[in-house]
C-alpha cells in the first residue's frame, strides 16, 4: 500500500528517545525509522529537514496516545505558520551568515518548505501574508514574495525546477543586502548616497554572493539579477528592455512591489490588496506586465485569505478560503453587527445578498492577541 505522507512538528525528533514512527521527506526517502533512538548528532542533522511521516503510523501513534495525556500533543500535524516560522529562522542565519558552508543546504530545504505548504494548504500560505505582524521585514517580506512567486508559477503549470528557481530567486533576491533591509523598511528620512548605491547594485552583488556560496542554477542567478528591470527599460541596474528579461523576473518583480505595498512602511500605512493590485496595475498598463497583475489577482482574489472584511449584514469575518470568484471568498463572521465576538465564527456565503462584501477592514479593528491562525490549522 502506498505510503500517504503528513507532515510533522520538529519537536517529535527528541535525541536519546525511540522514534514512534518513522520519518521521511516528502519524496518518501527513509531518514529515521521507527524505534530508532537518534543520538544528539544525528537529532540535530535530521530537524535540518523537512519532516513527514506516513498518516497510518501517525493515526495509530495518536490512537495509542489516547491514554497517556501528556503524549497527546506529541502527535500533532505541524501547523503550516509554525513551519514558515521554521523557515524564516533558517533564512535569518543565512542572512546574518551568508558564507557559511550549509546555506546551500538551508535554501533548498527553505525551497522544499514552501512548495509542499503552497501545495498542501495554499490558503495558509496566503493568509500568512496578511495576518501576521511585521517585526523581521527581510525574511518576512522575501517568504511572502516566494509565496505568491510559488502560487504564480503553479497557475502558469511551469514545471518543478523552474518554480524551485523562482522560490529560490524569491529568498535570496536580496542576499546582499542581508539583515539592512530592517533598517531601510523602518527608515523615515531620505536614502543616503551610500544606499542608494547599496540598493542600486543589490541585484547585481546579490547574484555574485549566491555565486560564491555555490548556487550555479544560471535561472535562479538571471531571475535575481533582473528583479529590478522593467520592460521599458526604466529599471535597474542595466535598464534592459523587454527582449533581455525573463519572465521569472518580471514576476518576481511585480510579487515584490505588491507585498511591499501591502505590508507598508514606517511612513506609510499598508494598502489594502485590491488597492495595491489595482495601483500596480495603473503603473504597469504601458509596458505589457498587465497580464501578470490580472495573474496575481486570480491566484489570491481580491479579499484574500486572512484579510479582515466586512459583510452586508455589517458582521466582520475573516476571509479563510478563496471562493468560486475573486470577490466571493469564503468567511467566518467573528464580530456581530453590534462589534460584539462571536464565540464560534459563523460560516458566511458571501454569494448571498446579506452577506457580500463590502470591504476590507484594517487588522488594528481586532486585538492583537486574537488568534487568527486557528482558522488554518
Amino acid at each position: 500500500m502506498k505510503k500517504k505522507l503528513v507532515p510533522l512538528f520538529r519537536s517529535v525528533v527528541k535525541s536519546g528517545e525511540p522514534m514512534l514512527y518513522p520519518v521521511y521527506r516528502n519524496d518518501g526517502t527513509l531518514l529515521a525509522s521507527k524505534g530508532l533512538v537518534l543520538t544528539v548528532s544525528q537529532t540535530n542533522t535530521l530537524l535540518e529537514e523537512e519532516l513527514f511521516t506516513d498518516a497510518y503510523e501517525l493515526t495509530s501513534a495518536v490512537n495509542k496516545a489516547q491514554t497517556r495525556e501528556d503524549l497527546v500533543d506529541t502527535h500533532k500535524l505541524a501547523s503550516p505558520f509554525l513551519r514558515f516560522r521554521q523557515a524564516e529562522e533558517m533564512l535569518q542565519d543565512i542572512y546574518v551568515k551568508p558564507s557559511h558552508p550549509t546555506n546551500m543546504s538551508k535554501l533548498l530545504t527553505i525551497i522544499g518548505r514552501i512548495q509542499t505548504i503552497c501545495q498542501q494548504m495554499p490558503d495558509a500560505a496566503i493568509a500568512k501574508i496578511f495576518i501576521e505582524n511585521i517585526d523581521n521585514y527581510a525574511v518576512q517580506h522575501a517568504l511572502h514574495t516566494a509565496i505568491l512567486c510559488n502560487l504564480t508559477a503553479e497557475y502558469l503549470r511551469w514545471d518543478k525546477e523552474d518554480t524551485k528557481h523562482l522560490i529560490g530567486a524569491s529568498i535570496t533576491m536580496n542576499f546582499s543586502l542581508g539583515m539592512k533591509q530592517n533598517d531601510y523598511h523602518q527608515q523615515s528620512e531620505p536614502l543616503t548616497a551610500e544606499q542608494k548605491v547599496e540598493i542600486a547594485n543589490h541585484p547585481t552583488e546579490s547574484s555574485k554572493c549566491l555565486q560564491v556560496i555555490g548556487i550555479k542554477q544560471k535561472k535562479w542567478l538571471e531571475f535575481v539579477e533582473k528583479h529590478h528591470e522593467s520592460i521599458d527599460g526604466t529599471g535597474y541596474p542595466c535598464k534592459l528592455t523587454s527582449k533581455d528579461i525573463p519572465l521569472g523576473a518580471s514576476i518576481l518583480k511585480l510579487a515584490d512591489v505588491y507585498c511591499a505595498k501591502i505590508t507598508g512602511r514606517t511612513y506609510r500605512s499598508p494598502i489594502i490588496p485590491s488597492i495595491a493590485a489595482r495601483d500596480i496595475f495603473m503603473e504597469k498598463t504601458d509596458n505589457g506586465t498587465s497580464g501578470l497583475i490580472q495573474i496575481f489577482v486570480k491566484i489570491v482574489g481580491l479579499y484574500p485569505p486572512g484579510c479582515l472584511v466586512k459583510l452586508a449584514s455589517n458582521e466582520i469575518g475573516i476571509v479563510t478560503r478563496r471562493g468560486a470568484r475573486v470577490d466571493t471568498p469564503v468567511v467566518r463572521a467573528i464580530f456581530n453587527a453590534n462589534g460584539s465576538q462571536i464565540v464560534t465564527p459563523m460560516l458566511r456565503n458571501t454569494e448571498q445578498k446579506p452577506y457580500i462584501v463590502k470591504e476590507i477592514v484594517e487588522m488594528g479593528y481586532i486585538r492583537p492577541d486574537l488568534d487568527l491562525e486557528r482558522f488554518w490549522t
